[in-house]
């Protein structure tokens, strides 16, 4: 079994990262219900905005950054790629517990 090349695992991982930050905009600038745009500012502007700015700053902006730095280094960007992983999983995180909370803190009625 072959295994692919890691500047092709980079490129696929941001474009990764491009898609996810594209769906996450969309779907806050779209028009919603009441309730989904509650949570949607609860999310952005209240109670959640601290995690969304670490989805932003850890989970895009640094492994972007990283991965960039680690496709202009060539075959000596693995340590770059690897933190760009670490990074962007903890943004993850991040973004996923403010994502289920923002929509848990709107009344059902």
């Amino acid at each position: 079994m072959d295994v692919p090349e890691a500047a092709i695992l980079q490129w696929v991982f941001l474009a990764g990262l491009v898609a996810n930050a594209l769906l996450v905009a969309v779907e806050t600038r779209g028009k919603h219900s009441r309730h989904v745009t509650m949570a949607i500012a609860d999310l952005i502007q209240g109670g959640q905005q601290e995690l969304f700015k670490i989805w932003v700053f850890a989970g895009v902006a640094a492994p972007f950054a990283l991965l960039l730095v680690a496709l202009l280094l060539g075959d000596n960007g693995t340590i770059p790629a690897a933190l760009a992983g670490v990074s962007a999983l903890g943004g993850l995180l991040a973004y996923e517990n403010a994502y289920v909370r923002a929509g848990q803190s709107v009344p059902l009625s």
